[in-house]
């Protein structure tokens, strides 16, 4: 099956590309690229929107014998990773290094029948071994990719079938009972006419109990006002004699039990052979629950630190843009903490990394353990920690806080019957009394650590 034949909705692409910039910010390369192979050759599908990146949607290269990084993944169907081409022959004639791309690291896309889609994949001008988050990130978002890809085949499969049996009611009705999708009819009036056994599966409500459902009670607010809002448009087609146009969107739909489901409706009108005038619409729903699970997975990944499972620094970026704006609103304070565990290099190189972890793993759980409810605590980096405070009055609050983490960080960690005692020094900024932008104020917590540990172990400081 064809790309074309998927017709991928525009949210899909969309939803692609916003994975590639993110990807190609979080591993600082070149480019981040979907690759499609299509009539023997290899065509960039989409693009990192980047600058420098040297690759441009539609450029193709013929794939056989190509030399090209990407051939060999299609080719084994198997993940590469590259560190630096210059140190191999086999890349000597490879155009990817004509670019200047050195390293690369890219996984096959398979259609849902199993035949190769392309890759995505991660190039750069430098040499670049991607670290196991980045690899495992990658991995998702290729799942990702063939997931959406797999939603996008049934739901047009489905959509042909039923265009073709729709002038048979005998043989409509025969697909529509016994597929697992849930096949549905609506008035032109927004009013649910039929709904397929399935039904009972997915939400635990008959096809009678259903039929006879307001709306609120089939979907939540939200996803009501999509369908109202498309109804409408509906009703404006009719009168102005025009074709009624397709509903394709996610909805939230409510269960029997009052569990809640993410689903992909979409909605056609079936027009009069004769006079084109439409009759009813004709409707296609699929769970896409797990689809959405595997989503919120990607970006929880891209969003989090894999080792403590803290939030990382770009989430701990856009939680201070955000809180600063609540500030600005509100006339509150935010306390900004660099925290900066101590001993932990030598308690590392002499028990081990593996030790290492666990210990950043306690020293993560001892910080959550006190932070307020309008707190969070990020892992920055190798020992060093972010706690951003707000909803602020007083830096008081600030310095209860800052002593009850310290407390809590030299309480002894316990390795192996041995006790070890790690601690911390913390510098402390206010906003907006130290500074109004992030980033500054990140800067001057960190000065204020460095300050702190001057004074000894154990210590916090406000920006002096």
């Amino acid at each position: 099956m064809t790309v074309e034949k998927f017709n991928l909705p525009k949210k899909v692409l969309k939803g692609w590309q916003e994975i590639l910039n993110l990807v190609v910010s979080m591993a600082h390369t070149r480019a981040a690229l979907i690759m499609h192979l299509e009539n023997d050759y290899l065509e960039t599908f989409l693009a990192s929107e980047n600058k420098g990146n040297p690759y441009n949607v539609g450029e193709a290269s013929y794939f056989f014998n190509s030399g090209l990084y990407c051939e060999r993944v299609i080719e084994k169907q198997s993940m590469l990773l590259v560190a630096n081409a210059r140190k191999s022959v086999e890349w000597e004639h490879n155009p990817d290094m004509k670019l200047g791309m050195v390293s690369y690291l890219g996984f096959p896309i398979r259609l849902p029948d199993g035949k190769p889609f392309g890759t995505i994949c991660l190039l750069d001008d430098k040499e670049n071994a991607f670290s196991p988050d980045i690899i495992n990130f990658m991995k998702q978002m290729r799942n990702l990719v063939e997931n959406n890809l797999l939603v996008e085949e049934q739901i047009y499969v489905e959509r042909d079938l039923l265009r073709k049996l729709r002038n048979s009611e005998r043989k409509y009705k025969l697909i529509a009972e016994n597929t697992l999708d849930i096949i549905s009819t609506v008035n032109l009036k927004g009013e649910l006419t039929y709904i397929s056994p399935s039904i009972q599966k997915h939400t635990g409500y008959t096809p009678a109990e259903y039929v006879k459902l307001p709306v609120t009670k089939m979907f939540t607010q939200a996803s009501c006002k999509l369908l109202e809002k498309y109804f409408t448009k509906v009703r404006e087609d009719v009168a102005q004699g025009k074709k009624v146009g397709t509903f394709q969107e996610e909805l939230r739909g409510i269960c029997k039990d009052g569990s809640v489901d993410c689903v992909e409706m979409v909605l056609s009108g079936i027009h009069n052979n004769v006079e084109g005038e439409p009759i009813e619409l004709v409707g296609v729903t699929r769970d896409v629950t797990e689809r959405r699970k595997l989503e919120d997975k990607v970006f929880h990944l891209a969003m989090h630190d894999a080792l403590t499972d803290l939030p990382n620094m770009r989430f701990a970026n856009e939680f201070l843009g955000q809180a600063i704006q609540k500030a600005v609103k509100h006339g509150t304070k935010i306390g900004i903490m660099f925290i900066d565990l101590n001993r932990f290099k030598p308690i590392n190189d002499t028990y081990g990394h593996r030790t290492g972890d666990l210990l950043l793993g306690h020293a993560a759980e001892m910080i959550k353990a006190v932070l307020p409810a309008d707190a969070i605590a990020a892992r920055i980096g190798g020992d060093e920690f972010l706690v951003i405070a707000s909803n602020i009055n007083c830096k008081d609050e600030v310095a209860r806080l800052a002593e009850k983490i310290i407390k809590n960080l030299v309480n002894p960690f316990l390795y192996k019957k041995e006790k070890i005692v790690v601690g911390a020094s913390l510098g402390i900024a206010m906003y907006p009394d130290d500074g109004r932008q992030a980033a500054d104020l990140i800067d001057l917590a960190d000065d204020a650590m460095y300050n702190a540990k001057k004074c000894g172990d154990d210590k916090y400081m406000f920006v002096s």
